[in-house]
């Protein structure tokens, strides 16, 4: 039986990234959402990793920001895989 696992993880962005067009992640680490489909202890697909941004911080960082626009999710699973986003697993 697949099952979908959840774990929260930080994101450390050493330098600026680019996530959209015109929408800047600045250097530091950002709270994150791990996604991994498991069949039993194996894993199914690579992981996916997104986070999410307040309105305050997605105006901070557009060159060009929309009044519309309150909160969203991004899917960074590609910058992480490249490496320009690092994962560091929370430590309870």
């Amino acid at each position: 039986m697949t099952k979908v696992h959840l774990e929260q993880v930080t994101l450390t962005a050493d330098r600026a990234v680019e996530i959209e067009p015109g929408l800047m992640l600045p250097p530091g680490r950002y709270q994150a959402t791990k996604k991994q489909l498991l069949d039993g202890a194996i894993s199914r697909a690579p992981p996916q990793y997104s986070i999410v941004l307040s309105e305050e911080k997605i105006v901070k960082m557009a060159r060009k920001p929309n009044p519309q626009v309150c909160s969203a999710e991004f899917d960074v699973t590609k910058f992480v895989t490249s490496g320009a986003l690092k994962v560091r697993r929370r430590i309870r």
